[in-house]
Parts: C-alpha cells; structure tokens; sequence
C-alpha cells in the first residue's frame, strides 16, 4: 500500500496514508470481482479511434487531423479502410524476387501517389497487367 501511495504522489501530487488505500482497494474490491466474473455476451463490436495531426500538403502546408480507426472488419463489411502504405509495402516486397523490389515498389508508390482516383486506378491496371506477364 505504501508503494501505490508513493506513486500516486509523484504522478498526482497528493499523497494519501497507505491505510487510506487499503481502504479505497477494500470498498471497490467486490466491484472489480463482480466485473472480471460477469457473463459475456457473444458478439462484440469494438471500434478505436484515434487522430494524429501531420503536415500535409494540397495548396499550403497545414496539419490535417488523420484518423485512425481500429475495429471489426466482419461487423461492418461495408467498412471503407485504408492498410498503412508502409505495411503494404512490407507485403510486397517480402514476396517478391530481391531484384524485382526496387519497381514493383516504385510502381506502388506511383498508385497512392498519384493525382487522382483514376490516376491510381490506371496505375494499379497497369500493374496488374505488367504481373500478368
């Protein structure tokens, strides 16, 4: 007990006795058994989100909230989501020939680069057509 009240000092600035502690862990104590013991349901559908501010680009350069949303893909298959380009790019490359990385990662990087949606699409054609070969 003196541990936590130590610590709840040096993050919170306020110190309580160890006794008082004791006394708080013994009035929620049955809360937290009932918690962990409760029934669960079946299903659940979790969803995180989270936002970072990155500079971004289109006629200035301004910080632009990016979200970021983690959930269930099979609750709401109608989710739109975008994987991290970087994790696409480990995909690819851990697939392919070592000598091949360099343009099929150059080819990707022109499809999320590029100006518009029909950019990237004729991108990811050509692509396709080029593996097809």
């Amino acid at each position: 007990m003196s541990e936590i009240s130590n610590l709840i000092k040096k993050m919170y600035g306020h110190y309580y006795r160890p006794q008082t502690i004791s006394h708080i862990s013994k009035m929620v104590s049955g809360d937290i058994l009932a918690f962990k013991e409760r029934p669960l349901e079946d299903k659940y559908s979790v969803i995180f989100i989270d936002a970072t501010y990155l500079p971004l680009k289109r006629q200035t350069v301004s910080k632009e909230a990016i979200y970021i949303v983690i959930g269930i893909h099979s609750v709401y298959p109608n989710a739109q989501f975008q994987q991290c380009c970087v994790d696409v790019f480990r995909n690819i490359s851990h697939k392919d020939r070592v000598k091949d990385r360099k343009e099929i990662c150059d080819d990707f990087k022109a499809v999320y680069q590029s100006a518009s949606k029909e950019k990237a699409i004729e991108q990811v054609t050509f692509m396709t057509d080029k593996c097809k070969k």
